[in-house]
């Protein structure tokens, strides 16, 4: 049996739905889709099961200990909000500046994204690599997505960044000639492209790679109001290690990846 196929039969056995147990956890999600860490499920019996990498991670940390936990998927900016106010215990795939480092506390990390900027070829047809991504504000205007952080993308001046809801979108609003560029994490984007079937945007689109920025980690962060936050920084900081060591995230990973590929043509 293929190696691929492989994976799909062993991870096709983890439970989808919530974690089973006494204590019970909650976490939260960007509800627009951040595949292949989480995105809705797309078959005729459970077109709302929410699915992916973050989900069968947090089963893989907590079903073993008998804990029970929900994830939720919510507004990026309300699932902050609430976990930094206590009312969910925490936030899964973010990623880490000043501010967040404040508020939350972070777990280590647990993958790692390429931080990148995309334009039309026909508006660049030689390419434009810039080793000085700050630039990109000279040619015109940048998008990114409403509540996302982009201090780890080299970029001066990030409160100039036109933000929009749905990260499928930005594409649009480079054919629209709102944005000249859009900033993304390619894994991410790839992966939104593909899940949403939009393949013919991939044959109109230029990606740089960001210059002198190393890949950026993600992170749960944790609630510091969370009665729970000793007990799921040590279960989930010490599976996560453990799973890495073995090789297991990764081969998760490849799992997701392979099924958002079936949606391509």
């Amino acid at each position: 049996m293929p190696y691929l196929l492989v994976l799909v039969a062993f991870f096709s056995l983890l439970y989808h739905g919530v974690c089973h147990g006494q204590t019970q956890l909650k976490f939260c999600v960007e509800d627009s889709e951040y595949p292949p860490f989480n995105y809705q499920q797309r078959n005729a019996n459970s077109q709302s099961e929410l699915v992916g990498y973050d989900i069968d991670l947090l089963k893989r940390v907590f079903l073993a200990e008998k804990i029970a936990c929900e994830v939720v998927a919510l507004p990026w900016r309300r699932c902050l909000k609430e976990v930094e106010q206590g009312f969910i215990d925490g936030a899964m795939s973010a990623s880490l500046n000043e501010r967040r480092q404040r508020l939350f506390i972070p777990s280590v990390p647990y993958y790692f994204l390429h931080p990148s900027y995309y334009y039309l070829k026909q508006a660049y047809p030689n390419g434009l690599p810039l080793e000085d991504v700050s630039r990109l504000l000279e040619f015109g205007p940048v998008c990114g997505i409403s509540g996302f952080n982009y201090d780890n993308f080299g970029i001066n001046h990030v409160e100039k960044i036109y933000r929009i809801k749905d990260l499928y979108l930005l594409p649009k609003m480079l054919a629209q000639k709102r944005c000249r560029f859009f900033l993304a994490r390619s894994e991410v984007f790839s992966a939104t492209i593909a899940i949403n079937g939009l393949h013919d945007l991939k044959q109109s689109l230029a990606r740089q790679l960001i210059p002198n920025v190393p890949p950026e980690p993600f992170h749960l962060l944790v609630s510091p109001l969370s009665p729970n936050k000793d007990l799921i920084l040590s279960l989930f900081n010490s599976k996560v290690t453990s799973l890495q060591s073995a090789g297991q995230l990764d081969r998760l990973l490849e799992y997701h990846l392979y099924i958002i590929q079936q949606f391509e043509p």
